[in-house]
């Protein structure tokens, strides 16, 4: 923010964020990780919601077994709920309006995004075992399905928690 107007030199009004005891880190620099960690998630999330709406308007899509049906609709779900979690931050931010405990208002947001990396765990899982299952059978499609899913967690959710144990 400037400050003044007119001749001379230009000032800058400097906002120095202080750290809140009650979270232990600075607020205003957690929201921007977080924000920054947002925007690389909902594009993706977005991309896939999408090809999730225009599958069962193919025609081939009635013609898929039981299973895959199954399957896509765990995946839509999941990834449905996923997103109205991630953009769940920006909802609250805008209704809420100010002043607000920025906070609470993190570890809300953090929480719902936590959980949302979790259903798109599911939501991939889902869409793998329904590809997989139309072009290489069952047994390939539950091997490969349960290989990602255990892939994003031990990546999405394993390191971390590993790397913050031993406190790397």
């Amino acid at each position: 923010m400037r400050c003044g107007r007119g001749r001379g030199p230009r000032r800058y009004l400097q906002v120095v964020p202080t750290p809140d005891p009650r979270y232990g880190r600075d607020p205003n620099r957690e929201l921007a990780e977080l924000v920054d960690e947002l925007r690389v998630i909902l594009p993706g999330t977005t991309v896939l919601f999408a090809f999730l709406l225009a599958l069962p308007f193919s025609p081939s899509f009635a013609q898929v077994d039981r299973l895959s049906h199954v399957a896509y609709f765990t995946a839509f779900v999941c990834t449905a709920l996923a997103l109205v979690l991630l953009v769940g931050e920006s909802a609250y931010h805008r209704v809420r309006g100010k002043p607000y405990d920025k906070p609470r208002m993190l570890r809300t947001a953090t929480h719902q995004a936590v959980f949302a990396l979790g259903l798109l765990s599911v939501a991939v899982a889902a869409v793998m075992l329904l590809v997989s299952n139309i072009i290489y059978g069952l047994a390939a499609a539950v091997v490969a399905a349960a290989g990602i899913f255990v892939f994003s967690l031990a990546v999405w959710f394993g390191l971390p928690l590993l790397r913050r144990l031993r406190g790397l």
